[in-house]
């Protein structure tokens, strides 16, 4: 989903809002996965983890609503 978003182009004719927030997104996925990938490196990596891991699905639910309001 976040590497087709940046092929939506209609809406703003070019990098808009909607791509922020994807990276925004990537960000925050992938920082919620390297605490699992380095766990013997970081002392606290299960906390990091699900702190970054609810982010994330504070962000996909706020692109519900996103797309609840913007589309018709």
């Amino acid at each position: 989903m976040l590497t087709t978003s940046f092929a939506i182009y209609r809406q703003y004719n070019g990098f808009g809002i909607f791509h922020v927030a994807a990276i925004l997104s990537a960000a925050t996925l992938l920082a919620g996965m390297l605490p699992v990938w380095r766990k013997r490196l970081v002392y606290n990596w299960l906390q990091l983890h699900y702190s970054f891991m609810y982010l994330s699905v504070l962000e996909l639910y706020v692109a519900l609503v996103d797309e609840v309001l913007v589309r018709p």
